[in-house]
């Protein structure tokens, strides 16, 4: 199993998908362009976790330790260089992920999966331009990742049979 985690955007999606992840107990580098950004997304993080407090679903130690397992940076490749498993959650911009996929495959370690967060975008068209297809999966989480029980997993016709299994393993790890 993959053990450190790379989520690349803070917003709403990228913020549940990394509060998925570190509740499940896997360090993760949140990352965004802009501090505030980031600071929004900790605070949101920390709005949702409390609610599962209140409602039983978690502890208050588990609250925290979640917390704690989640670094938060505007460097790109402080974010990634380490990951074994990296989600974008950028908006649906085919050219925007196309330049973020590029750049991920240069910064990410030769092994690391990388997954785009979309419902839109096909992955046959994120992967044109990929050096490494391979490597490349969706997992489609549904809004509010943190609660929605359900993730659309989507190879593509190079991805690996051992990405999908190692992506559905982790998606079932952290509840999914």
């Amino acid at each position: 199993m993959k053990r450190k985690v790379g989520v690349d955007g803070a917003g709403v999606k990228g913020q549940g998908i990394a509060q998925l992840y570190a509740l499940a107990g896997f360090p993760v580098s949140l990352h965004d362009i802009r501090e505030e950004f980031l600071d929004g997304a900790f605070r949101a993080m920390e709005d949702s976790l409390s609610l599962l407090v209140e409602e039983e679903f978690i502890t208050e130690a588990q609250k925290k330790e979640a917390l704690r397992r989640v670094s938060r940076t505007t460097d790109l490749e402080e974010a990634v260089k380490e990951a074994d498993f990296v989600t974008e959650a950028i908006p649906e911009g085919l050219e925007m992920k196309w330049e973020l996929f590029g750049t991920l495959e240069r910064l990410a370690k030769p092994d690391a999966i990388i997954a785009a967060n979309t419902s839109t975008l096909p992955i046959s068209r994120m992967a044109k331009h990929s050096a490494t297809p391979h490597r490349m999966i969706i997992t489609h989480f549904f809004n509010p990742a943190q609660l929605v029980p359900l993730v659309e997993i989507v190879k593509h016709e190079k991805t690996t049979g051992s990405v999908v299994e190692t992506t559905t393993e982790l998606m079932r790890k952290i509840g999914k």
